[in-house]
This record gives structure tokens, C-alpha cells and sequence, in this order.
């Protein structure tokens, strides 16, 4: 990242999270360092991670656990006029089984603030990294070892500020030198072509229209050189371009930060790439919930480098939420989700990524704590064979130079607790991932359907203050299947699941209790497998993470209810008729799941707070993000020699994220509410098949749509609202069909019915959230092509988690 956008604009670090806590505001008000003018911080950490997906690919999966010990040091010298910063830091990470995935990354830098005079500030500083990239990166490439870089950069910035005007003028240099990747003992893959020198330049105007309220224009200049001439592919990749924004910053009660628009420019020098002119749009906004609760909001949009043969770049979306708070002086928790898009301009690729996770870390003495985190990552792509997803488990042991309290100041102490049991019932997307040989080639599709389910849980449930953690154990049965049917016949069945999770707990306004879930789960599937010759059939037990959350909600006396979503990932197999021919397929499952249930508490024990019955009858806006299955019942002629008239039936799926605004207007009456609310949405979600070398390539993706639906509902306790949705949602489809040499690329809006429901609950008198969970079943539509044409016939399931401002 620029250190010089870093200081002209609050652009985040969106894709970096981790569950080390440290962090300046987070410290005790207690601690208090002596009058010094040097300031030390010095910490090292051992931690155990196990990650179910290593290589981040869709099939053939590998799994590890990889320890990791880092030390970090940081010394600030604080003058009257002058700040000096030093800090480095390291990481070394040793893999258990895949020995070769090994690796040392480090840092050094440097920064220093002079104050000359009363207007005027100097800002310098530099930095050397040596990285590794990460397997994910659809830049890197698939070597023996990941590939190593070294970064280097150098920035300095100077402002002036008198009354209420303010200008800052900055330049950044950031310097990056790719080694070479082996891919075996005797050859490499050249990364030349990979090394560049980025250099911004820019200004930013202030003016200060209220006390701590600024509103700014700033422009930014960029330049791009390539040490090479061209690419390895024969692309000239140097560019250069502006950036232009407008935007506010500054403080509104417990909310600061800023918000800027504008647009982003870049030229390339070689001819066959477009100029790419977007608008830009950016925010970092941090509110105060209470105390100890910190909710940043972050949305960012950048032009990206990229050496994927015929993409000039990459324009990456990124919008995010993270909370972190602090249950007591010695406990911290956090928690993310952030959704992010990569459109590859000159090329059909886009990519769309979904992280999430949670964490908690406590300090068994002021300097020593434990800490314990489940990660989720899933990449959904419209080119075959580029989803993938991976969920991780960190446990970590650390220390501190500084007190993160004083001892005995608040610290956590375990209170109510108890035992509970449940029943539940839930509705269940199963998508499968396949690959295989065909013929001389290979074959990448993705297929999926639902299925209802119905179990039961038992758990137990530890309260700390607000906080609550909780070990729970669920099982069901279910019915979720797909089957394809062409000249190969196969289907997969999910038939039970036990899970066992730990669930992290927070409690809202009105006893709402909102919580992640992290655990491992063991399901039954069915496969069946006929390739016209051979039959084969087996069902087996896979072991999987699975990573969620929901609300908790009282219903009154012992009784409360949940609404909640899931997503698990299993480990891939082999599939094929007969079994282990030779030329299996790889079947990789994957599961998106609503969940309800309702729940009675053994020790039950009445909240001392007082419900503030919310006002559910009003206007309102807000915004949303979005996780589904989309799903397609695709027919089509498919001849061959043995059936000249045979149709191919198969139910193709993949996962896709979304988000996107709302606004509506409610009414209550009596315990009763009843509502309309128009929303729109833009989507990633998609499914793809591709048959090499030769054979049928298609796609299908929601771009976006447009809804209007009705809500009721009824309202539990005065405080929560439970509804159903039913309404209309045109959305529109991008469909790329290659048959026979021939593409078409019919672009569709088709007509749907949505309906569902969900529950909604305070968080603040005016703030609203809410988690809903629907069905779309659109039109059937045909796409035409030389040979016949297909008929396709979606279905989506969506779950969306919603905040709300109510007027």
C-alpha cells in the first residue's frame, strides 16, 4: 500500500486481518507510561495455525498445520518538535508436512515527523519488506515454492496549515523485485518481467468549515515503469494515471473519519490495452458503539497491477466491516467481514472474495496472553476451476513489552452459565466442484441443488459480562441432492451431519445475543457414478470446518429463538465407475445452510436489564451483504453416435456473494408490523463449465436486480421482529455459450418471486439489524446457439445480513 495515499487519504488495510489484538486505543486507560521520551514495544508470539486448503484450489485440496513465531520491536523517540519512529519485525513460519511451503518474511522501516514552526510539518519515512505471495494470488504461479519479492519504498510529505485552510503535497516510491519460481529441479519461471517501480505523486487542499469538520479536493499522479520492455507474453505493461476526489472528514458525536468520491484514471502504453476510467469511491469510518466497542466501516477502490496475459490491470472493490471489543481490562474480541471485487479490464475474469472470521484473546498477566481465532476465505470466479475456499484455526501464545492493564483492573469473571438443548430445522444448499479427464482433455463444472434437514443440539454456555462462550454439539438429518444426467450419469447426497462447535456470544440491546460459530462437522455422502460401461456407488463420512453466525433472541420464560448461516467446507475424493480406474473424477462439497431453531435454558436467569421497547414504524435505509447458491436447471440436446435425440438434464450451482442498498417504510400495529421496501443489489454469483480442449464452454452470472417486496411480521417482547417477505426482483443474467467454434453472449433480465423471512432487532434507538434468508425462483429463458439451444431455469438462495437507519 502507498504510503502516500496513507497519508492523503484513510485508505484501509482491507485484506489484513489478524488476531493479534495490540492495539494503542485497547490499552487499559490505567496503563500509564512515565514521562519518557522514548517509547519501547517489543512482543513475540508462537502460534499453531491449521489451514484445510493450503494451495487455495477448488479441487485436490491439501491440508497442514503450520506453527509461526514472530517478534516485533518498535522504538519512538518523541521530542518537542521532532518524532522518530524505528520497528522491525519477522515471521517464520514452518510447515508440517508440505516442508517446501516454508518461509521468512520480514520488515524494516522508519518514520519521522518534524514540526518546523507553527504551520508547517515534514513528514519522511521508508521501508524495506521481504514477502512471499500468497498461494491465492491469481497472479502468482504454481511453483514448487511460493514466490519471493522484496519491497522496498520511501515516502515524504509536507503540510502546511494555517486557520481553517490546509495543503498537503507528498510523493511515494515503492520499489518491486520478483524472484524466480522453480518449478522443478532444472527449471524456473521467470518473474523479470514481474519487477516495477510505482511512483505517486499529489496534493490535497483542506478547508476547515467547522471545528474538527474539513472538507478537501485532492489529486493524485501515478506512474508505473517495468524493468522490462515487454512481458513474457509480449504485453508493455508501463502506465501512468490520475486519481481525483472530493470528499469530508473529521468527527459527528462518536463517529469519525472521512468519505471521498471522485473518479480513477489510467493510460497504458501498449496499444491493446483500453484506457480505464472509473468513478472512485472511498470511507473509513470508525463509531464508538459504547466504551469498549470500536464498529469501523471501510469501502476502497484501487487499480491494480496484473501480468495475466491479455488484462491490463485489475480494478479491485473492497467493502468491509470489523468490530473489536473489550469484554474486560484482560479480554478482547474482534470480528470481520469484508467482500471484495476484482474486475480484470481487457479480459472477461472477475473475481469475487468473501473473508470472515472472529477472535478472542485473553491476557492471563498484564504482558502474557492467549489468543484463538477461525478464519474463512472463499473466492468465487466466472472462469472454471478458479473458486476455491479455505477455513483456518489459529491458537497463539504471546508477549508484551507494555502492561495491557493494571492488575486487578476489571478483570473477566464468569457468571451466569448453563446447559441447553434445541431442536431445529434447516434448508441446505450442497454444491459440488468437479473435475476429471475426458477423452484427451479434462472437464471443470459445478453442480448443486437443496434439501431440507431437521436435528437437534445440546450445548453449554459460560457468560462473562456481555460475552458469552459456549461448546455446542448438533446433529441432523438431510436431504439435500444433485444429480447430472448426459452419457455419465452422477449424484451426490448429503444424508446426516454431527457437529461440534465453540460459539462466541455478544450481547446487544435487549438481550439479543449475536455470535459467530466455529467448529467441525461430520456429514455422510452418498455418491453414485455411470459412465455408460460401469456403475459404482459409495457412502462415506468427510470431516469438515464449518464457520457461521446468527442472532439469539428471548421468546419468554426459558425459551429463546435462533436464526443463523452457515458455511462448511469438506475435504475432496475420487469418484468414478469402476472406482479407482484411473480416470476418476474429483469431487470437492461444499454447503450453505439456514438454520432455525428454538431453545430452552436449563438455568435460566433473568436479564437485570430493562427491555426499551423499539419503534418499528417508520422509514428507513440501509445497506446489505449477501451470500448465496445460485442455481441452474440447464436442458439442452446433447447428440452422440449411440443417442442421437438424447437431452442432457444437470443442475448446475456455484456460491456467490452480494451486496447492495434498501429503503422502505413499516408500520405496527399492535404486536403486529406490517411493511414495503423496494432494494438493489450487485452480484458476483455464478456458475461455470469448461470442456478441454475440445467441447462446450458456458457460463451463467447475476450481474445485478432490482426487488420490491411486502413484509409482516410479529413483534416478540416488544423488542424483536419476526417477519415474512414476499415480493418481485428482475435481475440480469450475463450468459457466455461456446459450442462448436461459435460463442453467443445473450444477456438476460428475467423476472423472479422472492420470498423468505428473517428477524430484525435494535441496536441503537435509531439502528437497526437484521438477517433475513430467501428463495428466488426465476423464469425459464432460452439461449440459442448454430447447433440448438439450452433452456436454463435459475433458482437462488440468499442470506443477507442488513443494517438499518430508522427515521
Amino acid at each position: 500500500m502507498s504510503k502516500f495515499s496513507t497519508s492523503l487519504k484513510l485508505v484501509p488495510l482491507l485484506m489484513a486481518f489478524s488476531v493479534v489484538f495490540a492495539n494503542a486505543e485497547e490499552k487499559s486507560e490505567a496503563v500509564k507510561k512515565e514521562n519518557s521520551k522514548f517509547d519501547f514495544d517489543l512482543g513475540l508470539s508462537v502460534s499453531e495455525e491449521f489451514s484445510d486448503n493450503i494451495y487455495s484450489t477448488e479441487n485436490d485440496k491439501a491440508d497442514d498445520l503450520i506453527t509461526k513465531i514472530v517478534p516485533e520491536a518498535r522504538v519512538t523517540y518523541k521530542g518537542e518538535e521532532v518524532k522518530i519512529s524505528l520497528e522491525g519485525r519477522a515471521e517464520k513460519a514452518f510447515y508440517r508436512s508440505h516442508t517446501d511451503e516454508d518461509y521468512l518474511d520480514g520488515s524494516v522501516g522508519a518514520a519521522a515527523e518534524w514540526k518546523i514552526g507553527e504551520a508547517i510539518t515534514l513528514f519522511l519515512g521508508g521501508s524495506h519488506d521481504w514477502e512471499h505471495e500468497e498461494r491465492s494470488s491469481p497472479d502468482g504461479v504454481d511453483g514448487l515454492e511460493p514466490t519471493e519479492y522484496r519491497e522496498a519504498d520511501a515516502y515524504a510529505a509536507l503540510q502546511y496549515k494555517t486557520g481553517k485552510l490546509s495543503t498537503r503535497l507528498g510523493i511515494n516510491l515503492n520499489n518491486y523485485d520478483f524472484d524466480d519460481t522453480p518449478v522443478s529441479s532444472v527449471s524456473t519461471i521467470n518473474n523479470d518481467d514481474r519487477d516495477r517501480l510505482q511512483s505517486e505523486y499529489g496534493i490535497r487542499l483542506g478547508y476547515e468549515y467547522e471545528k474538527a469538520r474539513t472538507v478537501f479536493i485532492q489529486g493524485i499522479y501515478n506512474q508505473r515503469d517495468y524493468v522490462s520492455d515487454v512481458d513474457d507474453a509480449g504485453f508493455d505493461r508501463e502506465s501512468h494515471g490520475v486519481e481525483i476526489n472530493l470528499g469530508l472528514s473529521g468527527r459527528i458525536g462518536p463517529v469519525w473519519g472521512e468519505v471521498s468520491a471522485g473518479f480513477l484514471q489510467q493510460y497504458y502504453d501498449d496499444n491493446a490495452f483500453d484506457t480505464v476510467t472509473v468513478p472512485d469511491f472511498g470511507a473509513n469510518i470508525t463509531w464508538a458503539a459504547s466504551p469498549g466497542t470500536r464498529v469501523t466501516a471501510l469501502l476502497d477502490r484501487t487499480i491494480e497491477e496484473t501480468t495475466l496475459s491479455g488484462a491490463s490491470s485489475y480494478l479491485n472493490t473492497t467493502a468491509g466491516v470489523r468490530v473489536s471489543h473489550r469484554f474486560a481490562s484482560d479480554l478482547v474480541g474482534r470480528t470481520y467481514l469484508y467482500l471484495s471485487e476484482n474486475d480484470y479490464q481487457d479480459s472477461d475474469l472477475a473475481n469475487y472474495v468473501t473473508e470472515a472470521g472472529l477472535g478472542l484473546r485473553y491476557y492471563v498477566t498484564p504482558r502474557l496472553y492467549v489468543d484463538g481465532g477461525y478464519s474463512f476465505e472463499q473466492r468465487s470466479s466466472n472462469v472454471a476451476g478458479g473458486d476455491y475456499d479455505s477455513h483456518g484455526i489459529q491458537l497463539r501464545v504471546g508477549a508484551e513489552f507494555d502492561e495491557f492493564y493494571k492488575d486487578g483492573s476489571g478483570v473477566a469473571e464468569m457468571s451466569n452459565s448453563g446447559f441447553y438443548i434445541g431442536a431445529l430445522v434447516s434448508h441446505q444448499g450442497l454444491n459440488t466442484a468437479l473435475d476429471g479427464p475426458r477423452g484427451a482433455g479434462t472437464v471443470t463444472n459445478s453442480f448443486g441443488d437443496w434439501g431440507l434437514g431437521g436435528g437437534a443440539l445440546i450445548g453449554y454456555r459460560a457468560q462473562l459480562g456481555k460475552l458469552a462462550l459456549g461448546l455446542e454439539l448438533d446433529g441432523e438429518l438431510e436431504s439435500a441432492r444433485w444429480s447430472h444426467n448426459a452419457d455419465r450419469t452422477f449424484a451426490v447426497e448429503k444424508e446426516n451431519t454431527i457437529g461440534l462447535s465453540a460459539i462466541l456470544s455478544f450481547e446487544t440491546r435487549n438481550n439479543v445475543l449475536l455470535y459467530g460459530r466455529g467448529g467441525v462437522v461430520s456429514s455422510e455422502f452418498k455418491s453414485e457414478y455411470d459412465n455408460g460401461l460401469d456403475t459404482a456407488s459409495k457412502t462415506d463420512r468427510e470431516t469438515g470446518l464449518r464457520i457461521g453466525g446468527g442472532a439469539e433472541f428471548p421468546l419468554g420464560g426459558s425459551f429463546s429463538g435462533r436464526m443463523e448461516y452457515a458455511i462448511t467446507g469438506y475435504p475432496d475424493y475420487e469418484m468414478g465407475a469402476p472406482l479407482g480406474g484411473g480416470d476418476d473424477d474429483n469431487f470437492s462439497n461444499t454447503d450453505a445452510l439456514a438454520r432455525f431453531a428454538l431453545i430452552y435454558h436449563f438455568n435460566n436467569q433473568e436479564s437485570e436489564e430493562e427491555v426499551k421497547p423499539t419503534d418499528f414504524t417508520g422509514f428507513y435505509i440501509g445497506g446489505f451483504a449477501a451470500h448465496g447458491l445460485l442455481g441452474t436447471e440447464n436442458s439442452g440436446p446433447r447428440p452422440n453416435a449411440a443417442a442421437p435425440t438424447f437431452t442432457l438434464n444437470a443442475l448446475r450451482a456455484d456460491q456467490g456473494i452480494g451486496g447492495g442498498l434498501l429503503v422502505g417504510y413499516g408500520h405496527r400495529i399492535g404486536d403486529f408490523y406490517l411493511g414495503a421496501e423496494v432494494d438493489g443489489e450487485l452480484s458476483g454469483a455464478s456458475w461455470n463449465i469448461e470442456r478441454d480442449p475440445n467441447g462446450r464452454i458456458y457460463s451463467v452470472e447475476k450481474i445485478a436486480s432490482l426487488g420490491a417486496a411486502l413484509r409482516a411480521g410479529y413483534i416478540v417482547g416488544d423488542s424483536v421482529l419476526l417477519y415474512g417477505r414476499a415480493g418481485a426482483v428482475q435481475s440480469w443474467f450475463e450468459t457466455e455459450y461456446t459450442v462448436g467454434g461459435g460463442t453467443v453472449y445473450p444477456d438476460d433480465s428475467v423476472l423472479g418471486i422472492r420470498y423468505g423471512g428473517g428477524v430484525e432487532f435494535a441496536l441503537t434507538d435509531a439502528l437497526r439489524m437484521r438477517l433475513d434468508y430467501t428463495l428466488t425462483d426465476y423464469e425459464n429463458y432460452l439461449v440459442t446457439y448454430a447447433s440448438g439451444s439450452d433452456d436454463f431455469g435459475h433458482l437462488e438462495s440468499q442470506f443477507r445480513l442488513g443494517v438499518t437507519y430508522q427515521y
